[in-house]
């Protein structure tokens, strides 16, 4: 195919080279070679406008920049991939192809989210669901609760992510269960993993490492690594919010392997502030720190975390923290929680609230009122959003608080309610610390 199309470029038979190159570019697409993918579609883009217009132009210049786009996002290029989107947009609306607007909103979803304006994406979401009900495009439907379900979950909001995740799943075939749906992932994978991530937040870690094991099968089967990618992510992180820092390294460093070898490094820095924590949990502390901050380094100039992991900012500073570097703990901390407010990331706020009740409550400070506002606020916002893990911590922390202020009742109170959700949720370390806790109060 690859020759075809070089030789119908070549010899000017444009028509020829249109077709050939899509396919070329599909086909490197789905193997993971995403660069030649991406030389692929603008090469076809560029022999379409040299053809004679026809009434089918528009609709296939449409359909060459959005597989064009699902390139450019595995290799993190947001800048060509926004305005590519923009021109769809405008083309779509200006011939009124209703169906090609719902597919450019959807992807604008995305967009908005890496851009942090989740307004605006939650906005595009729903304009793409509503036009692809009154379709009747199932593609359309797909693609846009699943995306609306990953800008929930970031959010915070992850009931409403499961609603979205629930009925994207129920709309797609048991026979097409490897199919893309026009996404740049294959979304029977892609969804489960965002249902994947809501579920942990909740606390329904059993749930959502079933839909992982589904998602990850999914992946492996049709071997395509950008699809592969999220749910390795997802067990990490998630492994890592449970407890078990030593299990969360295994996924951890496969997915960063996998970023840097196979043309997606699209989560590269994501997976690398993920294993630095797993990293710093296990002992490996310098070695941990050392590779969170390169992270964050990389992460300049991205505004939202695309992996929407609520803990990555409050992992470093825990690790600052833990290393009595209470100073770098507040500043990360501080910015973190006006970054997470400005973008709506509530989720992400409530662990740095939990975060800066850490840093007040730390020996060598021990502001008892400070950190008592900073826990009482991160657990009301975990109620508010059923996030029973954070909630389980902001308990833990008053109760160390308060038995260090000397209400010996109020701290066994609190500490008694963590040991219990932790244990509810099969979070056997944090488990362990709340008994622990408990029985230096007996």
């Amino acid at each position: 195919m690859e020759r075809l199309a070089y030789h119908a470029r070549q010899g000017e038979v444009w028509d020829k080279a249109v077709r050939y190159l899509r396919q070329a570019g599909t086909k490197a697409f789905m193997r993971s070679a995403n660069r030649e993918a991406v030389t692929s579609f603008e090469q076809a883009l560029d022999a379409l406008r040299r053809l004679p217009e026809h009434p089918d132009a528009i609709a296939e210049s449409l359909d060459i920049r959005f597989d064009l786009r699902n390139a450019l996002i595995t290799l993190g290029e947001s800048g060509r991939m926004g305005a590519l989107l923009d021109e769809a947009e405008a083309l779509a609306e200006a011939v009124g192809d209703q169906r090609r607007l719902g597919r450019a909103l959807t992807y604008k979803v995305v967009q908005f989210g890496r851009a942090g304006d989740f307004a605006a994406a939650i906005q595009a979401g729903l304009r793409a669901l509503a036009i692809g009900e009154s379709q009747a495009d199932v593609a359309i439907q797909v693609v846009a609760n699943t995306y609306l379900g990953r800008v929930y979950v970031t959010r915070g909001e992850c009931r409403e992510s499961l609603r979205h995740c629930e009925a994207a799943l129920a709309l797609i075939p048991e026979g097409l269960v490897q199919e893309r749906f026009g996404g740049g992932a294959i979304q029977g994978s892609h969804v489960r993993d965002t249902l994947a991530r809501a579920l942990g937040a909740l606390g329904r870690f059993a749930e959502a490492f079933g839909r992982l094991r589904e998602a990850m099968h999914i992946a492996e089967d049709a071997g395509h690594v950008y699809t592969l990618v999220f749910p390795l992510f997802s067990l990490g992180t998630l492994t890592l919010d449970q407890g078990d820092f030593a299990g969360a390294i295994a996924p951890l460093e496969r997915g960063l392997d996998l970023c840097r070898t196979r043309e997606v490094p699209l989560l590269l820095h994501d997976f690398a502030w993920a294993l630095g924590a797993a990293y710093h949990c296990t002992g490996r502390r310098a070695e941990g720190v050392a590779l969170m901050e390169d992270a964050a380094r990389g992460f300049a100039g991205r505004t939202a975390p695309l992996a929407g992991w609520p803990g990555r900012v409050g992992a470093l500073g825990g690790a600052y923290l833990l290393d009595g570097r209470l100073a770098d703990a507040t500043r990360i901390a501080q910015d973190g929680l006006a970054a997470a407010r400005q973008r709506g990331e509530r989720g992400a706020e409530g662990q740095l609230l939990r975060l800066l009740g850490d840093i007040a409550a730390h020996p060598d400070r021990v502001e008892v009122d400070v950190a008592e506002a900073h826990y009482r606020q991160a657990l009301a916002l975990a109620e508010e959003l059923g996030l029973r893990p954070l909630m389980a911590h902001c308990h833990l922390g008053l109760g160390a608080l308060y038995r260090r202020a000397g209400t010996r009742q109020q701290a066994r109170e609190h500490i008694t309610t963590a040991a219990t959700m932790f244990g509810e949720m099969d979070m056997r370390y944090w488990r362990e610390q709340a008994e622990a806790k408990l029985k230096e109060l007996a």
